[in-house]
């Protein structure tokens, strides 16, 4: 049975644990028991690893990852490294938290998740509980380029950020601003394009 832990400096001395490999002893579909040495470690878990976990008393790998904020220090378990780093990425957006992200990894696997961004298939994702419309637009302007979905020039990125501010859809606004990019190619600053994006919408 290992434990594996890093440190590093960051505020003060923190504790990172990057896996846990023991023995289960107990599952629910929010949380799992693993006895690692003698020592139990509580770890939140995203309903697709409780599916996948295996039996209790059976020996489990997580790959974990340890959030703390203020007061809070919770360690989250996933069965693939791939589901660590999207939690990871999911829950460094400003108002993602770790049940938000949870929820989303309950119901779409990292492939899935890189499918919808590519696709822009924001129905799928504003449909999950706890995400909706808003947050599901700042979800695919803040993850866009991470998970091989192409990056945009900063023109075109800046204008289609001012325009989800200013009330329209991420896809609406894209479409609008390759539209004025395509149409008026010499125009080069962010209030230019709203301006001649806000007389096609």
């Amino acid at each position: 049975m290992w434990l594996y832990v890093q440190f590093y400096i960051d505020n003060g001395e923190k504790k990172l644990i990057e896996f846990l490999e023991g023995k289960l002893i107990k599952k629910t579909p929010s949380k799992l028991l693993v006895e690692v040495e003698g020592i139990g470690y509580g770890v939140e878990i995203p309903f697709s690893v409780f599916n996948g976990v295996g039996e209790e008393g059976e020996t489990v790998k997580l790959y974990t990852y340890l959030y703390i904020k203020e007061n809070i220090m919770k360690l989250y378990g996933f069965l693939r490294e791939e589901e660590k780093e999207m939690f990871s990425k999911l829950v460094a957006i400003s108002g993602v938290g770790p049940r938000t992200a949870l929820g989303i990894l309950s119901r779409l696997s990292p492939e899935e998740f890189e499918e919808i961004l590519a696709s822009e298939d924001f129905s799928t994702l504003s449909s999950i509980p706890g995400v909706g419309k808003k947050l599901c637009q700042k979800i695919f302007l803040e993850l866009k380029g991470k998970y091989g979905v192409s990056e945009e020039d900063e023109l075109t990125q800046r204008s289609v950020e001012a325009l989800v501010e200013l009330g329209s859809s991420v896809k609406e606004a894209k479409e609008v601003v390759r539209r004025v990019r395509r149409e008026l190619p010499g125009i080069t600053k962010v209030e230019e394009v709203i301006k001649e994006a806000l007389k096609r919408l």
